[in-house]
Formats: C-alpha cells, structure tokens, sequence
C-alpha cells in the first residue's frame, strides 16, 4: 500500500512548490494531496487516512495546532510535521509536548524537508512493527464470556433472536457481554480472509489467521469509534460499528473513517500473516431486526461477485443483490445453474444463486413447497456436480454436504440459503477459477473518468472512490491489467490531450496547462517536457512548420 503524504498551506506558491516537490522529487512515491485550507484538509481527513500530514502553523480561520487536534481524533497514528515561514517559541513550546509532531522552517533546504517527512514515514513502520510485537505477547483473553458473546452475536446474524422488541434485544445483549449498544442505529460489515489453496490449511491454522485478522481491524479503528466483532465461521468474520459516546454521530463519518481503517489494517494483515482479508461495509443505519439480511446479502457479494478476488473493501449499498420476484422463478434457472458450474463461470453462477436464495427468504412456511422444490434442485445440481468431478475430498470437512439432501438439518430458510451460498463458494474455491468481469467494469469507470474529466482531482484516492473500492486493491489491479501505474496512465492521458491542444488550437500554454489538471504552467511544462523530451512551445512550432 502507497504511503499517503497530505500539504496544507494557505499560499498558494508554497503548496505548489511543496506538491511537486514530493511529487516529483521523493523516494519512496507518495500519494500526494493538498489543502489550501485547514477545513479543505478535514474535508481530506475525513476520508483518507493519511500517513503524514505537512502543515503551515499560521492560516486564516483555523491554525495548524487546532487542525492538529482534528487529525489526532481521526488517524491516531498520523505523523504531523509544521512547517513555518518564521520561528515562535510560543508555537514550539506547544509542538514539542506533543511526540508525534515535527517543526521545521521553511527557509530550510528542500531535503531537510523531504528528511523530516522521511523520517516520520520511517517512524511509522516502525510502531506499526512494535505494535505487531505487542499483539503477538497479548492474547489472552476471558474465555467463557468470549464464548458468550460469540453465541449470541453469531446466532443475532442466524435470525434465531425475537427483534421485536429492541429493548429485550438490548438487555440480552449485555447479559452476554455485547458492548454494541442494539437499541441504537450502528453500522456493519462482514470480512474474510482470501482464499489461497482452497482445503490446504487445517482448522487450526484458519482460527489462528482469523485471530490475527480481527486483532487488525481492531487496532486499526481511530479513537471514538466501537467495533464489536464476532467470527461467523472458519475465515469469516462480522463487525457491529457505533461511535464510543455518541447516539446521534454522524454515520456518514464513520462508514468514511472505517473505511480508511480497513486499508491500514489489510496493510496490517499482511505484514502479520503473508496473507490478505477482503470486506464489505455498509453505509447505512442499521437496527437488530436489519442484522441478519444484510450480513447474509455481505456474504453473498464476497463469495458471487468479489469471489476470488483480494484485499478489496467494497460498498454493500453500491452493489446490486436481486430481491425476490414476485410469482416465483423458473425452474430453468437450475439448468443455468449446471451451466455456469461447468463453465467455471463464478459471477455468473452466483448471480443465479442470488436469485434463488432472495426466493428462498421469501417462503413463509417452513414446508413451502415452492422452496422445498427450489432447494433440493440446487442442492442437487451442486451435489452431482461435486461426485462427477471428485470434488469430495478436496472439499474443507467442515462443509457438511450431508446437508445438501437434508432440508431438515436447517433451523430456518435464511440458514438453508446461506448453506446453499457457502458450499457453492467451496466449490469455486476448490476450483480455482477467479472471475475478473467486477474489477474489469470497475476499471472501466476509472479510464472513462479519466478519459472524460483529465482537468479534475486524478489522484489515487479519488479515482478509488470513483471505481468503489479501496485505493490499493484499485493500484494492484490496474497495473496487473494495464502494465502501468495509475499515475503513468492519467499522465499519458493528460499528455496526449495536451499534445491535441497544442497541435489544433491556439490556446495559450497556462490555458492548456488547466485543461490538463495542473497546477500551474510551471508544473505542466515540467511534466510535458519528462514526457516528450521538448517544451510545449517547441513542440507546437514544430507541428506548425510540419502542417
């Protein structure tokens, strides 16, 4: 994962200079963003997490140790470094009581600069390596009332508690040791380790990968924000979400800052285990009687659409689940079912599988015989495929196939659906077949962003939210797809575009410069130059004499 450096500045020269400096000039990269103002920079703050921020101390409506303050409350872990045009021992005496925080003047060399800000990124990794040593020597833990609230948070997601009465739902909550307040709105997400070589690792090992997952997403929630965590089985893991002391916070806030969390704590993940975890996370205000509907539709995205893919943290509200249509389904949907197993096709056969499960959740009785019909077909099709191809031994032990024939052996319809889902995902799992058409739509809402709008904010953070994923599972896939880097594409763009302009028009350089998104004409001139060997008015008098 790109570390992630954030420039606040009121003035305008300095943020420039300041951006292509660290743009341009630093090693390591850096994902670079600015704030010309220090509520610009909370606008930024509130939905990245950054690894440093470089900040004036003296701006206009807000100072640089009030935005300090606002930076702590957020990202913890964030290195703040000031930067000033004149000393103050006022300033300095209130900086250095603070360790995380640098003071360097502006005055001083570009790389004093760029070593402060190094040794701060520096700085960084190390406590994230001090903080995997201390997590690997605090496991303990109260056994008996963990157990406790597992049981009840995981049979809470099964639909096996009466949510009628969200009072009685919250009083058992904290019999059983549950922190989550249930009779106040919070947010949910679902998580699971990727898979790597499905059946290879024992029960043991998956428990122990699970441990190190949820101590990571755990440690990786700013301050002021409660996630209550509950394994539902093997690889998965649900996390209820509300802020410590507030009732009424800002939820949009949240989904925000828990969505930044979950990048540092994959990044956490995989430093701990060489492995990664992907997630889905809603957005939306939830109550006990909401739990159980959205977790399953979580795990169907993960196990249909995400499938194979890795280290993603997907947005449940934006991805389409079909509800159950009214006057039943075709059972010829079971026959695409059989098609989809024999193609190896993952999406496709889940998105069949969705359909039949919506269905299935729509039967009132628990001896439907529209569901009971529709069960035993699937579970069928998915047992006949497993014995003409072997499948059986190669499957997890836990996956209880004897299930399949044994409708009985389902306490109600959502669990006889999710079954359906998990031993499907088992399947594809064995079969080792990723399906790429998500990150491919994904990626093509990024080039036609790009395509579209080269003057606007291009930088890896925005194009992630454009394409609905985290910024580095979107950096992973586009050089994977592409052989190039975000970066190296949007300048590709911008150049090309700029080289039209240059050859058809008789806009002037600054004008160009704009319409390309930089900056200014200083910072396009050295871009175009890197990318052509020639200035921009060296070239345009070099077309001109060719035309």
């Amino acid at each position: 994962m790109s570390m992630k450096l954030l420039i606040v500045d009121d003035e305008y020269e300095i943020l420039t200079w300041l951006e292509e400096m660290f743009r341009y000039d630093f090693d390591p990269p850096l994902e670079v963003c600015t704030a010309s103002s220090a509520y610009e920079a909370i606008n930024w703050l509130n939905r990245v997490n950054f690894d440093v921020v470089l900040t004036d101390i003296k701006m206009p409506s807000m100072d640089g140790l009030t935005l300090f303050q606002k930076i702590k409350a957020n990202w913890p872990r964030c290195k703040t470094i000031f930067l000033t045009g004149y000393p103050n021992f006022e300033d300095v005496y209130q900086i250095i009581r603070h360790k995380d925080v640098r003071y360097i003047l502006k005055s001083e060399d570009d790389e004093v600069i760029m070593k402060t800000v190094r040794e701060a990124l520096e700085e960084q990794q190390a406590e994230m390596e001090q903080e995997i040593l201390r997590q690997k020597h605090n496991q303990d833990m109260d056994k008996v009332r963990e157990w406790m609230r597992q049981d009840f948070l995981n049979n809470l997601l099964l639909g096996d508690y009466d949510t009628a009465d969200p009072a009685a739902l919250a009083q058992q909550a904290r019999e059983a040791g549950v922190k989550t307040d249930l009779s106040s709105p919070f947010l949910l997400f679902a998580a699971r380790i990727d898979p790597e070589h499905a059946g290879e690792a024992r029960p043991e090992q998956e428990k122990a990968l699970a441990d190190m997952m949820n101590q990571s997403i755990r440690i990786s929630l700013p301050a002021g924000i409660r996630a209550e965590l509950c394994a539902d089985a093997e690889r998965w893991t649900a996390g209820f979400v509300q802020a410590e002391t507030q009732p009424d916070a800002d939820m949009n806030r949240i989904f925000a800052l828990m969505k930044g969390a979950f990048e540092y704590a994959q990044s956490f993940f995989e430093k701990l285990s060489g492995r990664s975890f992907s997630a889905v996370v809603s957005s939306t205000s939830l109550n006990g009687r909401d739990a159980p509907a959205v977790f399953f539709r979580m795990k169907q995205i993960l196990q249909g659409s995400l499938g194979r893919e890795k280290a993603v943290v997907a947005h449940v509200e934006a991805m389409q689940i079909p509800e159950a249509k009214s006057g039943g389904m075709s059972m010829s949907r079971i026959q695409l079912l059989k098609n989809h197993l024999e193609l190896r096709q993952r999406e496709a056969f889940f998105s069949i599988l969705d359909e039949v499960c919506a269905e299935l959740l729509a039967c009132a009785a628990p001896e439907d015989p529209r569901g009971l019909g529709l069960y035993y077909s699937t579970a069928v099709t998915l047992l006949q495929f497993i014995q003409d191809n072997r499948l059986e031994e190669r499957l997890p032990p836990q996956t209880g196939l004897y299930k399949l024939t044994r409708m009985d052996a389902h306490r109600s319809w959502q669990e006889a659906a999710r079954f359906l889902c998990d031993v499907s995902a088992a399947v594809f799992d064995v079969l080792d077949a990723p399906d790429s058409a998500l990150s491919d739509r994904a990626l093509k809402r990024v080039c036609d962003y790009i395509d579209q709008y080269p003057e606007r904010d291009l930088s890896l953070t925005r194009l992630a939210e454009i394409g609905g994923f985290n910024a580095s599972y979107l950096s992973r896939v586009f050089k994977q797809k592409y052989g190039m880097n975000v970066s190296d594409y949007v300048t590709q763009k911008r150049m090309r575009l700029a080289a039209l302009l240059l050859e058809t028009t008789g806009d002037r350089i600054q004008t160009i410069a704009e319409k390309t998104g930089y900056l200014s004409s200083q910072s396009f001139a050295r871009a175009f130059k890197n990318y052509y060997a020639a200035s921009a008015a060296e070239y345009r008098e070099i077309h001109q004499k060719h035309s």
